[in-house]
């Protein structure tokens, strides 16, 4: 049989591209042992992603990582959710890279979801790293009505690179500071060296450096309190 017409006939060959694999991994520093958080992989369109394997990862360095399948030119959100703890208390960063040559792959991120292109010339190797914020501290003192000479030590624990205080009735007072970390507990401290506690009514406040908002101090007493804020 033959074709009258051929001319207009065609025929086209089209070879799939590849799917290259994506996989999220998790990093933590300076985290609150058993934090926890899920891992996963998604497209924006369906057929963006095939064989999605969700992770999860347990602070300080328990983790099971994400892997999918990508369509290469996919935009692929990469995701991790809390489910022990506060995402508050960490700073998020989200990095990508090809796993041939080593290059960037440009994240662009939104709170703890973040997002590539799928390069068509590797797989990509992306880690969340979660660092626990840190703020510093600082413990003051103030007399009203005081005996002139009493005096006290000003001490806090539970954070890092502490240096005592001093003060000295009625207005001598050399701070005392610290470093905090988000979600530990701080306590604060003043001692008398010279005269006695009882002749005075102690109050303690503590106000946030970012909004002057106040921050709850817990007990009584000489030695007190707080859980250091996230912001």
């Amino acid at each position: 049989i033959s074709d009258p017409n051929s001319n207009n006939n065609s025929a086209s060959d089209t070879d799939p591209v590849t799917p290259r694999v994506v996989r999220l991994f998790k990093t933590w520093s300076g985290a609150i042992a058993n934090d926890a958080v899920s891992l996963t992989i998604t497209g924006t369109v369906a057929g963006d992603v095939a064989s999605a394997v969700a992770g999860s990862s347990s602070a300080p360095s328990t983790t099971v990582n994400a892997s999918a399948n990508a369509r290469v030119g996919a935009t692929i959100n990469l995701t991790e959710a809390f489910t022990t703890g506060l995402a508050a208390n960490y700073t998020s960063v989200l990095t990508c890279v090809k796993d041939t040559g080593g290059t960037a792959v440009t994240v662009t991120s939104s709170g703890l979801t973040g997002s590539i292109t799928m390069p068509g010339d590797s797989n990509v190797t992306c880690t969340y790293t979660n660092t626990r914020k840190t703020f510093g501290i600082t413990l003051s003192k103030t007399w009203t009505n005081a005996i002139t000479a009493n005096a006290v030590n000003l001490t806090i624990t539970g954070g890092s690179g502490a240096t005592g205080g001093t003060s000295i009735a009625p207005s001598t007072t050399t701070v005392a500071t610290a470093t905090g970390t988000a979600g530990n507990t701080i306590t604060l401290t003043e001692a008398f060296t010279t005269g006695s506690a009882a002749n005075y009514n102690t109050a303690l406040v503590c106000l946030k450096t970012s909004d002057s908002s106040a921050v709850t101090v817990n007990g009584s007493g000489l030695s007190r309190t707080i859980t250091m804020p996230n912001d």
